[in-house]
């Protein structure tokens, strides 16, 4: 019935799509990225010539192969110790805050300007980190502004890094407990921003991967659509917002009347009308008038929403994809033409000259038949792994129905009632003898290979192998108690990790199913998929990292210093990433925040946030239309040359 309900809206939301998209095919606007750094390239060999290639050397080469050691190793240590310094303050900052009330048990009320001059007493990893992080981040900083003649100074990234590097500096100091552990209720402001200046420093990743440069480009050449549907989504959402408003007002509200808190004005409802406009209902007990004005709101509202983020986010993927898809054509066909046309060349060759040798000597062609060779081992295990024989063919569907067994079995062993009858040592039994034709399938695995080391270390191999550890551990560890879920006593906090980790690699074994013959293909396609979709996946997956833990940032200061109704949800960074990624993803299991401050950012996620952090997706949506498309090709043309190898009429050509 939801996809019935959505069929006249997605038919107008693409309907009024291909419009705005068809008006601005008119516009002749270059696609080329032209980055600023290269504008102060310095013209002749120097210092600043060297610095700048050890820094930039991703913009003036053309290929990967011609980076320096130096920029290598450079680009290695900034990209992961950006990573590792923002990974560290957000564990910190989340340890020892939140008692089992959830109140703060670990903050410090400054009134007073601390005294920056003061080291901590106490040495931790993170302060190590930090340290070293600090010293490495300020020569960066200075190289930089060397090699771009400070032009890198008075940049965007040159001010994010700035003051990313100052509030590092500054926990440095004795201010950074409280800076860590913000109480938002002191006088002295600063220590309650220093966690979102810090977490700027993500945004120094675009020295290396121009996320936003590409997103101000994308945004320029759908400006003209992009404006188009967003002058028609606001209209349509402040006249919903009005409307809302004006029906479901009263003078002096009480708790229970949650729509009536929602709008007591029109500015502070505008983000729950927003919210409404995108599909997403928290409060539902609207009154009569409302639910008519709803009905027929939703229908515009949602198409409306989804071609504002459906041009913003399909312009980002094929500004992405377009540069590289006719390289990547024509390079395939170049590729499989001249190979093509190469074997036929040598087959011919190869035949001529074995005639013209069997005719000096006298005599007359003969079939070249291949010497017999006694069989071993390895011939066997190949037999049977490949299903050649009947044998093998019986033995590899018994052993994945074995595997199907396995999992059900789990399955049940998992159930209360299983586990408290005499059916528990059935499912032990059962789990005793699938281990045993898991181990038997495991050898043959390895034995057909024609190097052992290399298919010990191979990927499923070793996910093999890890599915054969639950039984093992099982066996040689208490079996009752082990293999049971729930636990009639509390163990020790070693032995309850222990059983997690043997329960955790029981569930993993599901896995495996992806190596069964009938979904080879599926699997296949799945690879293939990922190996398309990762070199255009790292722009957006860095611009959808930045986004989330900046935006995190930024909505636990807001809702903890305004002291907004979702303030009890964003106590330390951990839960406030948690419930970010939930709206991010245009789930709003809370819609009401600080007005005046996370109710804005509420509105920012709706019309921005959603659709950059959903690029990924449809790249990979792309990725596997594309590869099922290529796919059909390759099947296509090894028919073509099965028929021109069998004497088909059909010629190879180059095109």
């Amino acid at each position: 019935s939801t996809g019935i309900c959505m069929v006249p809206i997605v038919i107008f939301a693409d309907g009024y799509q291909e419009r705005l998209q068809d008006a601005n095919e008119t516009e002749e606007d270059s696609q080329e990225l032209v980055h600023w750094q290269t504008d102060h390239l310095p013209g002749e060999h120097g210092v600043r010539h060297d610095l700048f290639c050890m820094l930039y050397s991703h913009l003036i080469m053309t290929s990967s192969d011609n980076y320096s050691i130096g920029y290598r190793v450079f680009r290695a240590m900034s990209v992961n110790l950006t990573l590792i310094v923002t990974a560290t303050l957000i564990v910190a900052s989340s340890i020892g805050v939140g008692d089992a009330e959830g109140t703060t048990t670990t903050t410090t009320t400054t009134t007073t300007r601390p005294d920056l001059g003061e080291v901590p007493g106490d040495f931790t990893f993170s302060y190590g980190v930090d340290a070293f992080a600090f010293c490495f981040f300020t020569v960066e900083f200075i190289i930089r502004s060397v090699a771009l003649n400070g032009r890198y100074l008075v940049s965007w990234i040159g001010l994010a890094d700035l003051a990313s590097l100052l509030a590092l500096g500054c926990m440095l100091s004795s201010f950074r407990e409280s800076a860590m552990h913000p109480s938002y209720s002191s006088d002295y402001i600063f220590d309650d921003i220093v966690i979102p200046v810090r977490l700027m420093r993500l945004l120094v990743l675009e020295n290396y991967v121009p996320s936003f440069f590409v997103l101000g480009k994308v945004i320029w050449l759908n400006r003209r659509p992009l404006f188009k549907s967003g002058f028609a989504l606001a209209a349509v959402w402040y006249m919903f917002g009005t409307i809302i408003y004006v029906l479901e007002y009263m003078e002096n509200p009480k708790e229970e009347h949650e729509v009536a808190n929602r709008f007591p004005n029109v500015l502070t409802g505008l983000p729950h009308a927003l919210v409404h406009l995108t599909g997403d209902y928290p409060v539902t007990n609207y009154r009569h008038l409302s639910k008519i004005v709803h009905l027929v709101a939703l229908v515009f509202g949602m198409c409306l929403t989804g071609v504002f983020t459906g041009i913003f986010s399909a312009g980002y993927v094929n500004f992405l994809l377009k540069e590289r898809e006719m390289e990547r054509r024509q390079a395939a066909e170049r590729r499989l033409n001249t190979l093509t046309n190469v074997v036929l060349v040598f087959q011919r060759r190869f035949r001529m000259r074995r005639r013209h040798s069997l005719a000096r000597r006298g005599e007359t062609p003969q079939q070249i038949v291949a010497p017999q060779e006694e069989r071993s081992w390895l011939d066997f295990s190949r037999d049977i792994v490949r299903r050649r024989t009947l044998f093998g063919q019986v033995f590899m569907a018994f052993a994945d129905a074995a595997l199907v067994v396995n999992i059900f079995n789990t399955f049940l062993g998992s159930m209360t009632e299983v586990e408290e009858s005499s059916a528990f040592h059935f499912t032990v039994f059962v789990e005793y003898g699938t281990f045993m034709v898991f181990l038997i399938e495991y050898v043959l695995q390895v034995l057909a290979a024609s190097d052992v080391y290399s298919a010990v270390c191979a990927v499923p191999r070793i996910i093999d192998f890890l599915c054969l550890m639950p039984t093992v551990l099982l066996f040689f560890g208490q079996s009752e108690r082990v293999h049971k879920w729930v636990k009639q006593e509390e163990p020790e906090p070693n032995v309850m990790q222990f059983e997690h980790a043997v329960e955790a690699m029981l569930v993993c074994r599901v896995v495996r199913v992806l190596d069964f013959r009938c979904v080879k293909r599926e699997a296949a396609t799945i690879k293939r998929t990922l190996t398309m979709a990762l070199p255009g996946l790292l722009l957006p997956a860095v611009m959808a990292l930045d986004i989330w833990v900046l935006t995190s940032g930024i909505f636990q200061w807001l809702e903890n210093f305004y002291d907004g109704p979702d303030a009890e949800h964003m106590k330390t960074m951990g839960d406030a990433l948690y419930w970010c990624c939930i709206y991010l993803l245009g789930e709003w299991a809370n819609d009401e925040f600080s007005d005046g401050a996370g109710s804005r950012l509420c509105i920012l996620y709706c019309l921005w946030g959603v659709a950059l952090f959903s690029i990924p997706v449809g790249i990979l949506i792309e990725a596997t239309t594309s590869t099922l498309k290529a796919m059909a090709e390759e099947q296509k043309e090894l028919r073509r040359l099965r028929k021109v190898g069998t004497g088909g009429n059909e010629r190879v050509e180059f095109r």
